[in-house]
This record gives C-alpha cells, structure tokens and sequence, in this order.
C-alpha cells in the first residue's frame, strides 16, 4: 500500500519553532508575502532562510538543460517518470529538517511535518486579474490567464495527488488560512505573526529542545 501524505497520517511528535510553510496556487501573492516577511522577520533580528520551492524547480530546470520553465513543467507533466518532480521534493525536505526556514510551495506541508503550515487562499477571478495586469508578457486575454491558471492548477493538483495520496489537506488541517484576496500585505503578515505565536504557546510541549 502506498503511503498517505493526509495531515492525519504525517509524524509529528515534535515541532521545529522557526519553521513555517506556506501553501497556495499560482499568482495568490506568495512571493510579495515572502518579501514582507522577510523585512518583518530582520527588522525583528530574527534569522530565517526564505525557501521557493519554485526556484528550487527553475535550478533543477536549468541543470537539466531545459531552456524555459514552461518547457519544464510540461515535460514533468509528460514524463514523471524522469523523477525532476520527486528530486525537488527531495531539496525541499531536506531543507526542511533544519529550523529557521520560511518555505513556500504547492506542497511543502507535507514534506516540512514539524512546521507551522499556512494556506494562502484567493479565488481565481482575482488570482487571473492579478496575472493578466502585472505578468502578461504575451498580452494574452484574460480569459486566456484565467484558463492557463486554471489548467495549471488542475494538472499540478492531479499530479501531486497521484504521487503523494491525501496531499491536498482540507483547508482545516493548516494552522493558519490567509486570504490574500481582502487583505492587505501588512495585514497578512500581522495574522501570520499572532498565528505563529499562538500555535507555538498551544504546541510548547512539543518544541524541540537544542
């Protein structure tokens, strides 16, 4: 039987207090939340690596003589079995065992178990607009952005279910659900500070212990 990767069935019987995770689909507003996180964090004298597991994916992409990401990501698609897709996993839960790391990705919650895991929602209607203004370098339509966006997210769910069954957590097993679509960046970083500090007050028995 093949392992299942449901929050249920992950091992965690210790957490890592400065690991955090964040989940969401294409063009959520990830990478302007890393940025302010980031400054958040230094401004605090806290030191945290900011992990992508996207770029993680253009390096190996870019070892592996593919000229565009888009190239890439088809290939994977077409061919599974070539592993690119299992060697990113692989960085990304090796990175994962040590604390004093932000990770964002599709799924770094089930390869980073010990850390506090945030889902980054937004609907698609906004996550298209968001693409079609400010990343539309073919200046497709935005029913173009909207159908790429959503074949994206639907070929990535249905891969990543087929390699790790039950990775698509329900949104009540993250710690924390933002939604990027009403809230500003300084507001999103405010919910994430007050939800980490929370969860590490509820969990303080389970903090490893250097």
């Amino acid at each position: 039987m093949s392992e299942n990767y449901s929050r249920q069935n992950l091992f965690r019987s210790e957490i890592l207090p400065f690991l955090i995770t964040i989940t969401s689909l294409t063009a959520a507003g990830k990478t302007s939340l890393m940025k302010a996180l980031k400054v958040k964090f230094e401004s605090g004298k806290i030191k945290m690596n900011f992990i992508s597991a996207g770029g993680i994916m253009r390096d190996i992409a870019k070892e592996s003589g593919f000229l565009s990401i888009e190239a890439f990501a088809k290939h994977n698609r077409d061919h599974p079995e070539d592993g690119y897709d299992l060697e990113c996993d692989n960085r990304v839960r090796k990175i994962g065992e040590k604390d004093h790391q932000v990770i964002e990705g599709r799924l770094p919650h089930i390869f980073v178990p010990k850390g506090f895991h945030i889902l980054l929602r937004c609907p698609l209607e906004v996550r298209a607009w968001r693409r079609y203004e400010w990343q539309n370098p073919y200046e497709l339509s935005l029913n173009d952005v909207m159908w790429s966006i959503a074949q994206r997210d639907d070929d990535d769910q249905l891969r990543y279910e087929t390699l790790y069954p039950g990775c698509i957590w329900a949104d009540s097993d993250f710690n924390l659900i933002i939604d990027s679509s009403i809230m500003t960046i300084d507001e999103e970083v405010r919910a994430i500070i007050l939800g980490w500090r929370k969860w590490l007050v509820r969990n303080n028995k389970l903090i490893r212990r250097s």
